[in-house]
């Protein structure tokens, strides 16, 4: 693999679509897209009608991210250490006004509890500069709280407020379709 660039994720993150129900915008409390030091750093906050544990299955299934985010082409789980620590691949393809490009990362992708994931983009094997994802869920009023953290370079250049309103556009299209996973069992 080559170097610079990433989905969200992980992104780790990350595709969309299928089931009936339909997961409200307004439940989006809170997304904030900032650029500084060369790196974009997003922030989102939606609160989920699903467990912890729905949400997560929905998350970790490595090999489906494209079911959170469509950018997503290409997505695998291609190892898994001995502190349950995954290597998941990723390449995202996207466009902004007429600047496409790929990104691909390999991220190690780690549970620190039953309520936080962590994915870190793995220099030596990505063609992305940085990437660190953190999803944090909050188990509350018969639902959850998740808010979504990310810090990226992705070794682009663009338009910083055209990539910033892409970023929040995707990651809030990623969210829903989280919901939407989750509720349906997927």
């Amino acid at each position: 693999m080559n170097r610079p660039l990433l989905r969200f994720a992980s992104g780790a993150i990350t595709s969309l679509l299928f089931i009936p129900a339909v997961a409200s915008a307004d439940k989006l409390t809170q997304s904030e897209v900032a650029f500084t030091d060369g790196r974009y750093r997003l922030e989102s906050r939606i609160f989920i009608a699903a467990t912890a544990a729905e949400i997560t299955r929905v998350i970790t299934d490595f090999d489906a991210l494209n079911r959170i985010d469509p950018r997503v082409t290409e997505s695998r789980l291609i190892g898994t250490n001995k502190n349950d620590r995954h290597l998941v691949y990723s390449a995202v393809r996207d466009c902004v006004l007429v600047f496409c490009f790929t990104i691909e990362r390999v991220e190690e992708v780690t549970m620190v509890s039953e309520t936080e994931i962590i994915a870190r983009a793995v220099p030596e094997l990505s063609k992305i500069p940085f990437s660190f994802a953190r999803w944090l869920l909050e188990p509350k009023d018969g639902g959850t709280w998740l808010t979504y953290e990310l810090e990226i370079d992705p070794g682009i250049r663009a338009p910083r407020g055209i990539v910033k309103k892409r970023f929040a556009k995707s990651v809030r299209s990623a969210l829903e379709n989280i919901e939407l996973l989750a509720l349906a069992g997927e």
